[in-house]
């Protein structure tokens, strides 16, 4: 195992169980880790902190999370606290299967505890995984992922159903990347946790919330809520370290609305 220390940089712009694991294993020496994504220049709206694997980030300056790593590198568990009292908003903890993918995530908040079984996962002669299956009671969704050659995501959906009739959907068409690498690639299944749990939320961190390993740069989004359809064009102009991870997103989105937003992206290194 590394013996490692976190010298801060600022960037210029599982065992196969059903059981959660506790035990953590150090990043390996000249990693790069997100430190923090800060928002049209402003103060961060999501900070990571890494002690190990273990990471807690704030956002908004509302909440605090802390999420705990197992010995894979994977989520275990996040918690999220309120910043003016410290108390737990909500709790989620994720289990693996067999296969070493997540199985079900509990959601937990003061009032009540929802639990999300994933049913199937379905994997392309590559080994990775093209279709996720999860319900929660009367509800059921079905996340997507489409691939080129370079193992980038070209198409991501996700489906809602209530009570089996289509409540919701949305589509995420990549026709352009860059070289470059993704800032959240070193947490592993951060993006299937995220497609799990959340709806198209790409703006709320200035990258995807499926699996890539480079960045878009121009795609098309199309979003089905309710019967209405939203869609449009997103666009986003990347700024680089000389280790190739990014440092700025100047991202527009036109689905539904006009959005545009500058992100900015901070890291740690690991010496």
């Amino acid at each position: 195992m590394l013996s490692a220390f976190i010298l801060l940089i600022v960037a210029s712009c599982s065992k196969s169980s059903d059981k959660p694991m506790s035990q953590t294993i150090p990043p390996e020496i000249g990693t790069f880790l997100l430190r923090d994504i800060t928002y049209n220049g402003n103060s961060s709206i999501i900070a990571f902190k890494y002690n190990g694997l273990n990471v807690s980030q704030t956002l908004f300056s509302i909440y605090r999370d802390e999420m705990t790593l197992n010995s894979a590198g994977q989520i275990e568990s996040t918690t999220t606290y309120s910043v003016d009292n410290n108390s737990i908003y909500r709790f989620n903890k994720v289990y693996y299967g067999s296969n070493k993918k997540i199985s079900k995530i509990e959601h937990s908040n003061a009032q009540k505890t929802i639990v999300y079984e994933v049913t199937d996962y379905i994997y392309d002669s590559s080994g990775r995984v093209t279709s996720i299956t999860m319900n929660e009671g009367s509800k059921k969704s079905v996340s997507k992922y489409d691939y080129n050659s370079s193992g980038n995501v070209i198409v991501y959906t996700r489906e809602i159903y209530l009570n089996g009739l289509l409540f919701s959907s949305d589509k995420v068409t990549n026709n352009q990347f860059d070289d470059k690498k993704n800032p959240l690639i070193e947490i592993k299944d951060f993006e299937y946790y995220l497609s799990l749990l959340y709806q198209s939320n790409y703006d709320r961190l200035g990258t995807p919330i499926y699996p890539t390993k480079n960045n878009p740069v121009q795609s098309t989004g199309a979003s089905i809520y309710n019967g209405a359809l939203r869609s449009g064009d997103i666009t986003s102009t990347w700024k680089y370290n000389s280790n190739g991870y990014p440092t700025e997103n100047q991202f527009r989105s036109l689905v539904g609305g006009s959005l545009n937003v500058t992100y900015g992206f901070k890291y740690l290194i690991v010496k």
